[in-house]
């Protein structure tokens, strides 16, 4: 299966050709991990099935090459717990970080992450989400994804439903877009995701059927959008802050962008069933 993914659909915002000018931007970028080996490949020696192929790794490096980003950025990578995702969050970063020192931008890099074994549930991170401060910094901003993180993993982690991981997802999404709100002026983030599962496809068609960009489930509603998810198939959540005071918040979808405010995955989380 060929990887896809279109220039537009994976733009980021520039905030020195924004008019008005953009104060401060926060991008969720989430991918399906890369092309992986089937049983029926030629795997080369130390891989098995399932992980990452070398044109997988090639295609997420080009992938972070070709973003369109800031000259100020910071990235902040997770991916979940199988060797294939992390592999393409690794690649993805490479190939950002080529791209940053080709262009002489300036980035930090945090990760990649892994989602769920490596983050430890803090008691106190309700209470973290739901009072965040709107003059933290760098490092409360990292602790602050984190614990939104975290928040999907412990809601979920004893439920074997998977409408609750989405419910997750969700209610994660719309805590990282409450950090973007905050964000300091000059703060561009991008929180770059990298899956595999159920969620976040489930998550996709939510809002695409919500948004009223497809009218059916599953398969048959993709058709509408040009098919089902490739490898390194991704959609994004761009929050921009600008100088006259507004927010704006989008989603986007193999180039189609429309609204996603906070109070639109609340009403996801409540409608799915």
């Amino acid at each position: 299966m060929e990887g896809s993914f279109g220039e537009g659909h994976l733009n980021l915002p520039e905030s020195h050709e924004q008019e008005p000018q953009v104060l401060s931007s926060l991008t969720i970028l989430v991918s399906r991990h890369g092309e992986k080996y089937t049983a029926e490949d030629d795997i080369p020696e130390g891989s098995k099935p399932g992980d990452l192929t070398e044109k997988g790794f090639e295609t997420a490096k080009e992938m972070g090459r070709t973003l369109q980003v800031p000259d100020r950025l910071t990235v902040v990578s997770y991916h979940t717990d199988v060797p294939r995702t992390e592999k393409t969050a690794e690649g993805i970063v490479e190939g950002l970080k080529q791209q940053i020192a080709e262009g002489n931008k300036q980035a930090e890099f945090r990760g990649p992450k892994d989602l769920t074994s490596r983050l430890k549930w803090n008691k106190n991170s309700e209470e973290i989400l739901g009072e965040i401060n709107p003059e933290f910094g760098r490092i409360t901003t990292e602790k602050s994804f984190d614990e939104a993180i975290n928040w999907w993993i412990y809601k979920s982690k004893d439920s074997t439903n998977n409408i609750e991981w989405t419910k997750g997802l969700a209610r994660t999404f719309n805590t990282f877009m409450g950090v973007g709100e905050k964000l300091k002026d000059g703060s561009n983030v991008l929180i770059n995701m990298v899956t595999h599962g159920g969620a976040p496809d489930r998550f996709l068609l939510s809002i695409l059927r919500q948004k009223g960009l497809i009218g059916k489930e599953g398969a048959e509603g993709l058709k509408e959008m040009g098919g089902a998810l490739g490898y390194l198939d991704s959609f994004q959540i761009n929050v921009r802050r600008f100088d006259n005071g507004q927010t704006n918040s989008t989603f986007l979808f193999r180039n189609h962008e429309v609204e996603l405010t906070r109070d639109d995955l609340m009403e996801l989380i409540q409608n799915l069933k």
